[in-house]
């Protein structure tokens, strides 16, 4: 027999590997397991399903873990022992009684492998010993070959409303995966198990693609591998990874919302062979096929951070001057000024037409200086294309002061009357010569006169509803500059009709029937389109007077909220800007004027510390690598410093602490490397604000730390001394402690005698409040409530003659008399064989008042 499955039985107790930071019953598939016991059962699903939490709970429902195997199947040991044929017989020398063996974590195993794995599933089966095995479906190659087993995918794993708090449930199915529901770092974790499940290469980058565009169509797989392995993947991908939204009707995919920095990360080191697989060559040409598709599809911001975070310098440059005007007519300024940052000391082949969209895109974000400075450096130099300085010309005059505009005009007034009639397809992405024009031609005409003709006479009567070309992004621009250089004359009540009023009026519908098309869609507007509503928004009551419509008021939200994010990205959102959004006024949002620009601060990310069942560092949501936390000092001084909530500890006292047999000079120095090797592994972009130490003493930053230990506190002050409230949160409590605090208080770090002095503390507590709440629920009649704490009391301290108490009462009324004298029966038998003693007077007469109101029940 080895050691291996020995170690692998549980004897009553939860598996280490299965102590989740926060426990969610899901009896609905524990039924289901339940109602098919007599088949092997099969958990196959990605990482973040909640498999091994369900095996744990079916477990625990039916066998309270008694006579339970918990194999790890991702250990080798289970391959030497399943290639030796001895794990059957390993299992019945253990435990004759074995009633369930879970294998978790069942790896890719090859055809010899499974066959033997199938085998050992049926005899066990056949021995009346039930089989659960959790894999994921990159990984399931046993299934098949057990008869009549159950296989229970990814789709029946979603969490559904029973599950779920009253509006809490995610409405798109994608995202009720278990980890994105109940998890903080729930999207890291599918992402990171995504990236690192055994699959082909050509399969991972299909994943990959998917998640990282969010939502797309069949064709995006069959233009990235292929229309054979393009359907291939996409039938693999629907039937096993219900997070991907894949419908098979409409051939349309709607992914869980996951971060793209999450995915990128997470497949950082699988990108090499996913763009060999794919047939690019080099991570970054993988990137920009991607990101080409995302632009068509309206995604410039995504499509630009995709190709940022991944391609290199030289990559990011060439695909900027390819598709940068594009990122600028979508509103993703903000992402074309980082892109230039990143690629602006490469050889840029388009160096004017890049500079001249630069300067467009600051103009954007509202950053006029570095709007002015690109567009002067197209329009003074001599080898720019005439087209791409009238277009920097025109940036500038937007922006600029009187006298920039005059010169300006100088600039684009010969241009414009030495091309009226003539049409040209501009310079490589610029807005086409005739767009151009009319652009200049609006922007030219400050009285506002022409400038609603110009933009009717170009719209014609075509209908371009819910495009979002050049050509629709451009003419929605015009007409905001053209509604706005009308406004800017006032509006005389004679301005309700006329030509002029028709034009308007017609303006307004063409511009509302584009974006509201988008936003049904759930499209970006493009940055012309913002405009254009914003515009319209700004003249409603006039619109209203002409019988046109106005923009509704969740789509001049929606635009003001594209010009927030834009701004706060390139560090220039006002303030009254982001408080303006949720409170608007006849569709328009509020705002307070003389409040200059301010740049937003980024907060520092809160540090967790959970020390219940580990220790374990968190930042802004992100686990603190376990490697870096290997050294026992670092998470014994991790731990002494949260144990005291913020408070100064000495210098000496942490050294004493530490080193207590160490002298005064080997443990200041052995205190000094290990201080600043916490610093390192705490360390937040470059530095570690969260580890104070000055002329007084060391501690955590209280303000920018909390801990899984402020939370007991909080539970044990309510568990003892809470009110009547206690009576509607029993069963919130009752989880808390069940599932936070199931775990020794850093078990890891044994002889430390203060750390040891706090779990020992802090165990006492807990029992004495599971005591008292149990005690005050039966008072308040609330038996159930009343039994689980006194057993939870029980299960933590069997020497605890107050737990047996008021187990004993709880029982009594539940109606559970013959369990209360099961219960005096079960304390008396441990008092005599551990202490030598008897029960105390008090729980004596406890028995005889049950004995005497009924009689019966010893019979």
């Amino acid at each position: 027999m080895t050691r291996f499955v020995y170690q692998s039985a549980c004897r009553g107790q939860r598996p280490a590997r299965v102590q989740a930071p926060r426990y969610h019953s899901r009896p609905a598939r524990v039924a289901l397991l339940a109602r098919e016991r007599r088949r092997a059962r099969f958990l196959v699903a990605p990482h973040g399903f909640g498999k091994a939490m369900l095996a744990a709970e079916y477990a625990e429902t039916m066998f309270g873990f008694r006579h339970v195997f918990w194999i790890n199947a991702a250990s080798p040991c289970f391959l030497r022992d399943l290639d030796e044929g001895s794990l059957a017989a390993d299992l019945e020398t253990v435990d004759e009684k074995t009633a369930l063996v879970v294998f978790a974590d069942v790896p890719l195993l090859d055809e010899e492998r499974a066959g033997r794995f199938a085998a050992l599933v049926g005899n066990l089966m056949a021995a009346h010993i039930e089989v659960v095995a959790t894999t994921t479906p990159g990984c399931d190659s046993a299934s098949g070959l057990v008869p009549d087993a159950l296989v229970v995918d990814g789709s029946l794993l979603l969490v559904d409303e029973g599950e779920c708090a009253a509006g809490s449930l995610p409405e798109e199915p994608a995202a009720r995966v278990a980890c994105l529901v109940w998890a903080a770092d729930g999207p890291s974790f599918l992402a990171e198990g995504c990236a690192h499940e055994e699959l082909p290469a050509d399969l991972r980058a299909a994943l990959w693609a998917m998640l990282v565009m969010g939502r797309g169509q069949k064709g995006d797989l069959r233009a990235l591998l292929g229309a054979d392995r393009g359907d291939e993947a996409w039938a693999c991908l629907g039937a096993a990874y219900p997070f991907l939204g894949i419908d098979e009707d409409e051939e349309t995919f709607r992914a869980a919302p996951l971060d793209l920095g999450v995915v990128v990360r997470a497949f950082a080191g699988a990108m090499e062979p996913m763009a060999r697989a794919v047939g690019c060559g080099r991570r970054g040409d993988l990137a920009c096929l991607l990101a080409d598709r995302l632009l068509s599809a309206g995604e410039g911001p995504r499509a630009a951070s995709l190709v940022g975070a991944v391609a290199p310098r030289a990559t990011v440059g060439a695909w900027l001057g390819r598709c940068g005007w594009e990122l600028v007519r979508q509103g993703a300024a903000g992402e074309v000024c980082r892109l230039y940052e990143v690629a602006c000391r490469a050889k840029l082949a388009e160096r004017f037409s890049v500079n001249a969209m630069v300067a467009c895109a600051y103009a954007q974000l509202g950053r006029r200086a570095q709007a002015l400075d690109f567009a002067r450096k197209v329009v003074s130099a001599t080898l720019a294309p005439t087209s791409l300085k009238v277009a920097a010309a025109l940036c500038a005059h937007r922006q600029g002061t009187a006298e920039v505009r005059r010169r300006m005009e100088e600039v684009m007034a010969p241009w414009l009357e030495a091309r009226r009639g003539d049409a040209g397809a501009g310079h490589k992405g610029c807005p086409s010569d005739e767009l151009l024009a009319l652009l200049v031609e609006v922007s030219l005409d400050r009285e506002g006169g022409r400038a609603s003709t110009l933009c009717r006479r170009r719209l014609g009567d075509a209908s371009w509803a819910g495009a979002l070309t050049e050509e629709a992004q451009g003419c929605l621009l015009a007409v905001a500059w053209a509604i706005d250089a009308r406004a800017s004359r006032g509006m005389p009540e004679s301005a309700c009709s006329g030509e002029e009023a028709d034009e308007v009026a017609y303006l307004a519908r063409w511009a509302l029937g584009i974006v509201e098309e988008r936003a049904v869609e759930g499209r970006s507007l493009g940055f012309g389109g913002e405009e254009a509503v914003l515009a319209l928004d700004r003249v409603g009551s006039w619109l209203e007077a002409l019988g046109a419509p106005r923009p509704a008021v969740g789509l001049v939200e929606e635009a003001c909220a594209a010009r927030v994010r834009r701004e706060r990205a390139a560090g220039t959102a006002r303030a009254e800007d982001a408080a303006a959004l949720p409170v608007s006024t006849g569709g328009r949002p509020m705002r307070r004027a003389g409040v200059s620009a301010a740049p937003l601060v980024r907060a520092t990310p809160l540090l967790e510390v959970r020390l219940f069942g580990g220790v374990r560092a968190f930042i802004g949501g992100r686990e603190v690598s376990p490697r870096l936390l290997a050294s026992r000092r670092s998470r014994a001084l991790l731990a002494l410093l949260a144990l005291h909530r913020g408070c100064e500890l000495a210098r000496e006292d942490l050294v004493a602490m530490l080193w207590p047999h160490a002298d005064a000079r080997t443990g200041r120095k052995s205190f000094y490397r290990l201080w600043q090797n916490l610093q390192s592994i705490l360390s937040a972009d470059g530095a570690c604000p969260y580890l104070v130490r000055d002329r007084y003493g060391c501690r955590l930053d209280p303000a920018l730390f909390t801990s899984d230990v402020m939370e007991f506190q909080d539970v044990v002050r309510q568990l003892l001394f809470g009110s009547a409230a206690l009576t509607t949160n029993w069963e919130r409590l009752f989880e808390q402690v069940r599932t936070m605090f199931s775990g020794e208080l850093a078990p890891s770090e044994t002889g430390n005698e203060v750390i040891d002095g706090f779990r020992e503390r802090f165990s006492l507590e807990l029992v004495d409040g599971l005591v008292a709440a149990s005690v005050r629920l039966r008072a308040a009649g609330e038996p159930q409530g009343a039994l689980w704490f006194a057993r939870a009391a029980l299960e933590r301290d069997a020497s605890r003659e107050d737990a047996y108490a008021a187990l004993m009462e709880a029982q009594l009324g539940a109606g559970q008399r013959s369990g209360a004298v099961a219960t005096y029966h079960a304390c008396r038998r441990h008092l005599a064989d551990s202490l030598g003693l008897d029960p105390s007077r008090q729980l004596g007469a406890l028995y005889q008042r049950v004995i005497e109101e009924e009689p019966g029940v010893l019979a």
